[in-house]
């Protein structure tokens, strides 16, 4: 089978495609922060109410539960509004069109119907991305090394998918240790108001837990799943590794190796539409040298496959 995966990344549908997925998990992730700048907002107000009501006496009413209620039920609505309505629409979005893009690029998996994808819809992100990031487009058309078109289409997508796991799992991994970062400080801080007001227990709760449980909550959860996430992508690089080595070893014929990356493929399709996103700041943090240190691999790679190859 031949492997036109650096010609095909290069099209102007795919570019599209790709400037699709990135501006819908941009809108994704600007609700998911909405969400948690809004839930850390809500409790830092709610503390300062709890700890420190002759500040706003003014403003408050008699009865402070009516505050913290009202406060709370705004952060239910911004959940449900934000996360389920905003969010969840626009991660779906982007789970479609980086399919697509696989499926155009890679010949894997299957395209997306127009009911789910249409045409116009993607033109209209891939514009709105292209305007507000034109010095991605180059970088979208060249994201794997032109090295891989010069391997049989087996080589290609294996290094592709060994590639595309591996910076999940790196990603995922520092995400993972960003919110252990989070809960520790936040841990940290409330013990160092408790220990600056000689709270008693009954008052860390009252005054300190009780007003931090729905950002709590929210940590906690994004937490759990985010090892659970982390766990997936460091298999599913394991696998790819895997699959790999047998490749370089045993020369895999092409029908046994599609039926291998279709498997892979559906797989990772599973797990992008149940992830939840990222950061936007964490990525654009690490990206640099995180393209770096895969461009650097993946021309190993390319190179490795050659030396064994030209010796049978």
């Amino acid at each position: 089978m031949e492997n036109d995966i650096v010609s095909k990344q290069a099209q102007e549908d795919s570019v599209d495609l790709a400037c699709t997925f990135r501006q819908a998990y941009k809108n994704a992730k600007f609700w998911k922060v909405a969400l948690w700048g809004g839930s850390f907002f809500l409790a830092i107000i709610q503390i300062f109410v709890a700890t420190k009501p002759e500040y706003l006496i003014e403003y408050l009413p008699s009865d402070l539960t009516v505050v913290i209620v009202g406060l709370s039920i705004l952060l239910m609505l911004l959940s449900v509004f934000g996360q389920r309505m905003k969010m969840s629409k626009a991660q779906n979005l982007g789970n479609a069109a980086q399919q697509a893009h696989d499926y155009e690029v890679l010949n894997l998996g299957v395209r997306p119907s127009m009911l789910l994808l249409p045409r116009s819809l993607t033109k209209r992100y891939a514009k709105a991305y292209k305007a507000s990031h034109p010095a991605d487009i180059d970088n979208l058309k060249s994201w794997w090394p032109k090295g891989i078109g010069e391997l049989p289409w087996a080589a290609g997508v294996a290094i592709c998918q060994f590639s595309a796991f591996r910076w999940e799992a790196e990603l995922r991994g520092a995400y993972l240790k960003l919110l252990c970062g989070i809960l520790i400080s936040t841990l940290l801080a409330m013990l160092i108001v408790a220990h600056e007001y000689s709270y008693t227990v009954g008052e860390i709760i009252i005054n300190l837990f009780t007003p931090s449980l729905a950002f709590a909550a929210l940590l906690l959860d994004e937490l759990l799943v985010s090892y659970q996430f982390h766990r997936a992508t460091v298999k599913a690089a394991e696998n790819a590794e895997n699959v790999w080595g047998n490749l370089l070893e045993t020369k895999l014929n092409d029908p046994v190796s599609v039926a291998t990356f279709e498997s892979a493929q559906s797989a990772w399709q599973t797990y992008r539409s149940t992830s939840t996103p990222i950061f936007d700041w964490l990525y654009w943090l690490a990206r640099k040298n995180m393209e770096e240190n895969m461009l650097v691999d993946a021309d190993y790679l390319v190179s490795q496959y050659k030396l064994k190859h030209s010796r049978c």
